[in-house]
């Protein structure tokens, strides 16, 4: 992995997880300084971010992390609940028994993790139900674009389950919703997806 990359790397978890604020301004000399790195591989860091979405550079001002207005969220998760509800129906005609179960291993194994946790907010997740449902569907193009939302979709996500509780919330519901896909009921999986999705809103403007 390159200075930058790593650089990168770090910024965006601190970013996703809330530990640089939404709005904050990154200067270069002061991440430069913490970092004990040049001010050259910071600023391609800066730019990567930009390109995902978690960045806005002001010429001649700087650049500052994303505030994402409600209109931002309604827009991130319409997209998303469009892509993921496409690949859950896809996946419930393609996929078999054990790329199912292989899921719902990983969100017992999680569970498990969860539930020993002592700070029961949130944590940058490992796991990623979502990802794997898109994956799913073995749809390039459709995987492609969910990527593409993936570092907002995260920090919408992350800020959401920063409600004390949700994240094992969030993890009942991720297995209700493999249950159907298990069912081969789609109109159910449908429902309990886009209710899930949904609360995420709810609780980023909460927190």
């Amino acid at each position: 992995m390159t200075l930058s990359n790593s650089i990168y790397q770090t910024l965006k978890s601190k970013i996703i997880l809330q530990e640089i604020p939404l709005a904050s301004q990154l200067k270069e000399e002061q991440i430069a300084k913490m970092l004990n790195v040049t001010r050259t591989p910071v600023r391609e860091a800066i730019i990567k971010l930009e390109r995902e979405g978690l960045v806005t550079i002001q010429p001649n001002v700087g650049a500052f992390v994303v505030r994402l207005s409600e209109k931002d969220i309604d827009d991130i998760l319409e997209v998303r609940t469009a892509l993921e509800t496409r690949a859950a129906y896809i996946a419930i005609k393609i996929a078999n028994k054990d790329e199912l179960k292989k899921i719902s291993d990983t969100l017992s194994g999680r569970k498990t993790f969860l539930e020993g946790v002592k700070n029961k907010k949130f944590d940058y997740p490992g796991v990623d139900f979502h990802h794997d449902l898109i994956k799913l569907s073995k749809n390039k193009k459709l995987i492609q674009f969910w990527e593409l939302l993936d570092a907002q979709l995260q920090l919408v996500r992350v800020k959401s389950s920063m409600v004390e509780g949700r994240h094992l919330l969030a993890l009942q519901e991720h297995k209700q919703i493999l249950f159907y896909m298990f069912e081969r009921n789609y109109m159910m999986t449908e429902k309990l997806l886009i209710n899930h999705i949904g609360k995420v809103k709810t609780n980023f403007l909460l927190y």
